[in-house]
């Protein structure tokens, strides 16, 4: 895997993005979206995926992933309802059960994380959010359970 510079992996998270797929189905048990998203720069000169994947014990454990295509680094991963205390780098912890967005860096990887209020909304809602983070803003439109959910 390539590693990224710092000013490499903000460029790429700072920049605007469309996603070309116009619904996706999120998965409505254990199991992930399939083919994962596919996300392009609007200049057409970077390639992202993302990643959406459920485990089946906790129905409300997930995990959203945004990767650079090219190098395949990790640049942002968003655990929802974690099991597990996250230890960072520096020492500092997240506790178990307490939703984080890991952050590219360039010393660490994606082994760096914070706190992420998902306010209190639903799985494919934080999609969205997820989404605005990573700042994609053609979006695709998320189906849950056969009943179409609007961008928030």
């Amino acid at each position: 895997m390539n590693r990224l510079t710092q000013q490499e992996a903000k460029m790429l998270i700072d920049m605007l993005k469309n996603i070309a797929q116009g619904k996706v189905d999120f998965p409505s048990e254990k199991g992930r979206i399939s083919p994962p998203l596919l996300a392009k720069s609007i200049d057409e000169k970077e390639n992202f995926v993302i990643d959406i994947s459920r485990a089946g014990i906790n129905a409300n454990k997930a995990t959203y992933q945004a990767r650079h295509k090219r190098t395949n680094q990790i640049l942002l991963r968003l655990d929802l309802n974690p099991t597990q205390r996250h230890p960072n780098p520096d020492g500092s912890m997240i506790e178990a059960g307490v939703n984080h967005l890991h952050i590219y860096t360039e010393e660490h990887g994606d082994r760096w994380a914070i706190a992420f209020d998902t306010e209190n909304k639903e799985l494919d809602e934080i999609c969205y959010l997820f989404f605005d983070r990573f700042n994609i803003i053609e979006r695709p439109e998320i189906i849950v359970d056969r009943q179409l959910r609007l961008p928030i």
